[in-house]
């Protein structure tokens, strides 16, 4: 293999029926999330901007290897809403006249998780190869997934194999606090300890532990929510958790309090060790 161009080898794309769907994750913001998700790209369709990566960094260009040529090249641009984002990755079709643009991808953006350290097993590509799911493990081994937030940007620094951080957090869908003598929630299912546990489509799991840091919430509201990040550890790991208010209600956890949260887990590239 030509050491200048990247190594696809560990990249396996997912067919159709196999590519979660990702509408699921604006529940988090509510029944209405997803309408909101569109009056909000609407409504800041003046102010689209280029996302800006760690990935792109001038320091980085020495590792940086080619692409092959027939993988396409997306664009991620960012619609801000208060302290986040919306990504959307387009897609151009040059082999029409004038060359056309669609929507390909569509995910929430919040820079709000620790850094990581992780080693890259297997990436995930969506059916039109411009996302990936990226599957690693923690440095014990024990295994997890998530999406690339930044995946067309990052990909061409990737190497399975290779130690590397990630911008890790859980957007949760579901949330209660685990008391003692409470029975668990229906979507739980049995079991204590549980990390990073898939749930159905790759990037979404059950991480399960104890409260570590609840931060005050977020300074400005995201899809009209108000968003509190929540520290969780177990098991030797630990991450983040976004609690919408549209999930946690009026019931925030506390320190010390054991919770478990169902949801889709999202990183970006933080740093080549």
């Amino acid at each position: 293999m030509d050491e200048r161009v990247v190594d696809t080898s560990w990249w396996h794309v997912l067919p159709s029926d196999a590519w979660p769907r990702h509408d699921p994750i604006w529940r988090a913001f509510g029944p209405e999330g997803h309408e909101t998700l569109w009056d909000t790209i609407l409504a800041g369709s003046g102010v689209v901007l280029p996302l800006v990566a760690i990935a792109t960094m001038p320091r980085y260009d020495a590792l940086r290897r080619a692409l092959p040529p027939a993988e396409p090249v997306p664009e991620v641009f960012q619609v801000r809403d208060g302290v986040g984002a919306i990504l959307l990755t387009l897609l151009t079709d040059t082999t029409e006249e004038p060359p056309a643009g669609r929507i390909a991808h569509v995910v929430p953006f919040l820079h709000a998780g620790p850094n990581l350290p992780f080693v890259l097993r297997r990436a995930l590509l969506a059916p039109d190869r411009c996302a990936a799911i990226l599957e690693a493990t923690w440095p014990d081994g024990a295994p997890v997934a998530f999406y690339d937030l930044h995946w067309p940007a990052a990909r061409a620094l990737y190497e399975p194999g290779r130690p590397i951080e990630f911008c890790l957090r859980l957007l949760a869908q579901e949330v209660a606090v685990l008391d003692p003598g409470t029975p668990r929630p229906p979507w739980l299912g049995a079991g204590e300890g549980v990390w990073f546990a898939r749930r159905g489509a790759p990037d979404q799991a059950v991480v399960e532990g104890a409260v570590t840091r609840v931060w005050d919430p977020l300074p400005e509201p995201f899809l009209g929510c108000v968003v509190t990040r929540v520290d969780v550890a177990a098991e030797g790991r630990r991450t983040r958790v976004l609690l919408t208010d549209r999930v946690a209600g009026d019931r925030l956890p506390g320190v010390g309090e054991r919770i478990a949260a169902l949801g889709w887990v999202s990183g970006h590239l933080w740093a080549l060790p």
